[in-house]
């Protein structure tokens, strides 16, 4: 099979059209699309939330020593700030399966695929021929 990267134009029961980077259309049909992926940009709300848990335990651990209870809320806040922080500098790309082909091996399925390119959103259509 081959990798084909492109915006989807259609996707119905005969298949899926995309428009390559070329800008160049590409119809494939349903039986050989073995596997179709979405890739975009990571939230910023998981580095928010580990900022948070990590600053509310830090701030419960340093207030069962003996500091005051309102240190708790303000190092929640600020590691979460610096969660925040983190996840932008060092931002990374998931990758969603929306479709894959039923009878593939576990070889194909992890075999396939791959990062897209480095913008907002591209999709991933393995075609076999």
């Amino acid at each position: 099979g081959a990798q084909w990267l492109g915006e989807p134009l259609r996707l119905d029961a005969d298949g899926l059209a995309l428009i390559l980077a070329s800008g160049q259309e590409r119809h494939f049909p349903v039986a050989q699309i073995r596997r179709l992926e979405a890739t975009g940009r990571d939230s910023l709300k998981n580095g928010a939330l580990i900022g948070a848990g990590v600053g509310l335990l830090g701030g419960l651990a340093v207030s069962a020593g003996g500091v005051d209870k309102s240190f708790i809320p303000v190092a929640t806040a600020f590691y979460t700030v610096i969660g925040v922080a983190v996840d932008f500098l060092f931002r990374g790309e998931r990758q969603i399966t929306i479709y894959e082909a039923s009878g593939m091996t576990f070889a194909e399925r992890h075999g396939v695929g791959g990062r897209g390119p480095s913008t907002s959103r591209t999709l991933n259509a393995t075609i076999s021929w």
